[in-house]
């Protein structure tokens, strides 16, 4: 069973590259590029857990 469609896959394996470099953040800018992402990265979680949830 796919919980996820390719694109989705892809973009959550993005999403996790990104949680991994803000563990040790200490670049401003690169700061303000994964705050920007934010919401697109919110959009994605929400949209797998609605199509899996029961």
């Amino acid at each position: 069973m796919n919980l996820t469609l390719e694109e989705e896959t892809i973009q959550c394996l993005k999403m996790t590259d990104d949680m991994n470099l803000s563990t040790h953040l200490c670049n401003e800018k690169l700061a303000d590029e994964l705050f920007s992402k934010i919401s697109d990265h919110a959009r994605l979680i929400k949209s797998i857990k609605d199509r899996i949830e029961i």
